[in-house]
């Protein structure tokens, strides 16, 4: 295993894979930035192409590639190395044995893998979908955005998608512990899928894992529905630390210098269907502080284009307050009174 290390690390330059997460400056014979580990205006976050190594002047951070990947993703270093074997193109020959809580862990991510393939069929080709579909044309959703943000239907019949899953091996109780399947209250003990009849969004994390979900009521829909639902909590899925489409958007969020901010999954999918790239959205009317703290990572200056409502406006206050004690440089879009939100605000006028 040490010598594959190795080989890892001399077929990476840690100049490439830290700029690939972290705006990197050339000055002299190192490269600096803004510490992603902690507040700061003036670069003391230095790395060296020669050592292949960097370190924090200000906060004391310091390490190599390995080091950096664990302390940026929050990961440990097993995690660490099979990313990196990827990127350099290195099959790993010992792996670690996973603990119980890491083989939970991935057979909850593979689930979650086939429950959106399974979303994504039945919207795109199944009949079931059809109502789904026509609901998507009319907001102006078109078959790419759909691909990208693999947007889904789950049909009310919960046995279709259980019965797939179990043909994939995995157990009642595993489907349960991933949020999206509870146990019927009726009619003896059975599952039910909690996003029934709506549009589902896949929530993904920065590192392309989904984590959970989130389902839209179709139109037509009983009014005691609420209209949005996320996943609950689970062992993957914490609402406090999701920030939606920043998988897509992080790489044209540090092009831009910035990301503009608004609250929910059509606000995001119409304008990054016009080419507005540097956007996320945060799944609620206020920020969290684990939201901030990962925007942090890509920018340092938000735009905030939350709903022009009265929540909106309100979680637009929190938020403005709460990114100033990190130091952010905040921008607010005006909708000018004439929209409720970006996605009404774009499908309205695409140019403006």
């Amino acid at each position: 295993m040490e010598n594959q290390v190795e080989e890892i690390k001399k077929k990476l330059d840690i100049v490439e894979v830290i700029n690939r997460l972290l705006p990197l400056r050339k000055r002299g014979r190192h490269y600096v930035a803004n510490c992603p580990f902690h507040q700061e205006k003036t670069p003391s976050f230095i790395v060296s192409p020669e050592l292949q190594i960097y370190k924090c002047f200000g906060c004391g951070k310091a390490g190599d590639v390995f080091s950096f990947i664990q302390e940026f993703n929050r990961i440990d270093f097993r995690e660490a190395l099979e990313e990196m074997a990827k990127v350099a193109g290195v099959k790993l020959l010992n792996t670690f044995e996973d603990s119980r809580e890491e083989k939970n862990k991935k057979t909850l991510l593979k689930i979650n893998e086939e429950v959106a393939r399974f979303y994504h069929y039945m919207l795109t080709t199944h009949q079931l979908g059809k109502e789904a579909r026509e609901y998507l044309e009319k907001r102006e959703i078109d078959e790419k955005m759909i691909k990208t943000f693999q947007v889904g239907f789950c049909p009310n019949d919960s046995r279709l998608i259980t019965a797939y899953l179990k043909k994939k091996n995995f157990t009642e109780e595993d489907l349960v512990k991933t949020g999206t399947f509870g146990w019927s209250q009726y009619g003896g003990k059975k599952l039910y899928d909690r996003f029934s009849g709506r549009l589902t969004f896949p929530l993904v994390d920065f590192r392309e894992r989904i984590l959970g979900f989130s389902g839209r009521v179709l139109p037509g829909a009983k009014a005691e529905q609420a209209k949005y639902i996320n996943s609950p909590e689970t062992e993957l899925y914490h609402k406090s630390q999701m920030v939606y489409g920043l998988n897509l958007a992080k790489e044209a969020i540090r092009k831009e210098l910035s990301v503009i901010v608004v609250e929910g999954e059509f606000d995001m999918i119409s304008p990054f269907g016009t080419g507005i790239k540097n956007i996320v959205a945060i799944k609620g009317t206020a920020f969290t502080e684990e939201q901030l703290q990962l925007l942090r990572r890509y920018t340092d200056t938000l735009i905030l284009a939350l709903d022009s409502d009265f929540a909106g406006n309100n979680a637009a206050i929190k938020s403005i307050e709460m990114a100033e004690k990190l130091e952010f440089e905040i921008r607010v879009v005006n909708l000018v009174g004439k929209y409720k939100d970006p996605d009404e605000a774009i499908r309205d006028d695409p140019d403006g």
